[in-house]
């Protein structure tokens, strides 16, 4: 609720967040005081700002997250600032004795953290694997004073001494994505902006890594080309192929339903393409159309993988907030339950895309999202031809196994889903 707080930017969520930094429960003290730098307006940053100063962290990352959204808020309001240096006052103040079960209140001595306002020395640092090590460098390279909020990155402005903003193309859960001119090679890419609330920590940063090491060595034709991971000015982001296009949600709403042929294309291009990422090892686990992008020559394109792994703990894609990780129309029963998932729960995904595809609509609908998680584990979906008649009964026993429930029952490969769509067009063709 916090994290939706900071993203509707409602500034009259400020009041209540305040009173949250009493709490003694580590993971919404810590939500409060990243809410609070997103939302605070210019006549409430000094009181956050004392309030942050007056802050007894339930433990030492806590006390982080505090001093670097004062320097935040202090950079970019500096006639906002408090008498009282925040540092200060903040290094003074030391965790909470008792902290929460199971969390820890003890110093993280493996690295520091280089900000705005320098935090006191600590023990020598420890190696770790090399995503971990990568991740201390990054968090320890200087950070600019830029704004941290997306909106105030408009055309024209250089990122990074380097990219130059054409105009912004969308906006996610992850964070913000912009078309740039790469003037150093002179040639248009696309930057993602991933949101501060997601890259919190360094292990975070290690998983966004890991992922996007991963993610370039997909070579398809159906598959946005991921260049790198990078920091510019105040923002974690990843360079990627630019490829002018729409979200194929944009062509479901006008009508693709009507046009089985044109579906099972996109269908086949998808599932192609997830073959050869799963062949290297590399799972998507959030294929949905916002996802998928389709140009004017009916080029389609997957974009984003591995991202919903990096932003969460481990391969079941539940948070340490314990909530998941995802779109509920678009999530197998394996992963509502929290269970460890594989390459299945993509093809499931590519399921209820494929029935979004030939019916015009998901199969789950509810007035919640706890509602629609429940459905995808009872499996109660209403028949593709019922919705839409035009669909053959091949297609729909293929839309159907893909979406069972049970992992076991589903394709075992994209590539068995493949050989099943190229029979259909092979059968069309005759």
């Amino acid at each position: 609720a916090i994290r939706a707080l900071a993203q509707l930017g409602d500034p009259r969520a400020v009041a209540p967040l305040m009173a949250k930094l009493k709490t003694t429960d580590d993971m919404i003290q810590r939500e409060a005081i990243t809410a609070l730098g997103v939302l605070a307006t210019p006549p409430q940053i000094r009181v956050v700002l004392r309030l942050l100063q007056d802050l007894v962290p339930v433990n030492e990352d806590i006390r982080e997250d505090a001093q670097r959204v004062c320097a935040e808020l202090s950079a970019r309001h500096p006639g906002a600032a408090p008498l009282r240096s925040a540092a200060t006052v903040m290094m003074m103040r030391p965790p909470r004795a008792n902290a929460a079960a199971g969390s820890s209140a003890t110093p993280h001595d493996e690295h520091d953290r280089t900000m705005a306002i320098a935090a006191p020395a600590r023990g020598p640092a420890r190696t770790g694997p090399p995503e971990e090590k990568a991740a201390v460098a990054a968090r320890a390279a200087p950070v600019s004073k830029q704004p941290s909020d997306f909106a105030t990155i408009e055309p024209g402005r250089i990122l990074g001494g380097r990219y130059r903003v054409i105009r912004e193309l969308g906006r996610g859960g992850f964070g913000t994505v912009l078309q740039v001119a790469d003037q150093m090679v002179g040639e248009e890419i696309a930057l993602k902006l991933i949101n501060p609330h997601v890259v919190q920590d360094d292990s975070t940063i290690a998983r966004f890594m890991h992922e996007v090491r991963y993610a370039r060595r997909i070579t398809h034709g159906n598959v946005i080309r991921v260049y790198d991971f990078l920091m510019i000015d105040s923002y974690y982001a990843i360079s990627m192929e630019f490829f002018a296009s729409s979200p194929l949600t944009r062509y479901v709403r006008g009508g693709l339903h009507r046009e089985p042929a044109r579906g099972l294309k996109f269908a086949r291009d998808i599932a192609s393409a997830m073959h050869v990422a799963h062949e290297a090892g590399i799972m998507h686990r959030d294929l949905k159309p916002p996802n998928l992008l389709v140009n004017d020559d009916d080029v389609l394109k997957i974009v984003d993988f591995g991202l919903a792994a990096a932003s969460s703990n481990d391969n079941s894609r539940v948070t340490r907030a314990g909530h998941l990780i995802g779109t509920p129309s678009y999530m197998s029963p394996e992963q509502v339950r929290g269970l460890s998932v594989d390459s299945r729960t993509d093809i499931y995904s590519l399921g209820v895309v494929m029935y979004e595809i030939f019916t015009g609509t998901v199969p789950y609908v509810a007035d919640n999202p706890m509602g629609v998680l429940y459905q995808h584990i009872e499996g109660a979906k209403e028949a593709p031809r019922t919705r839409n008649p035009l669909i053959t009964p091949a297609i729909e026993a293929i839309i159907l196994k893909a979406m069972a429930v049970c992992p076991d029952d589903r394709y075992q490969t994209a590539d068995e889903l493949v050989v099943a769509l190229d029979a259909l067009e092979l059968r069309a063709a005759a």
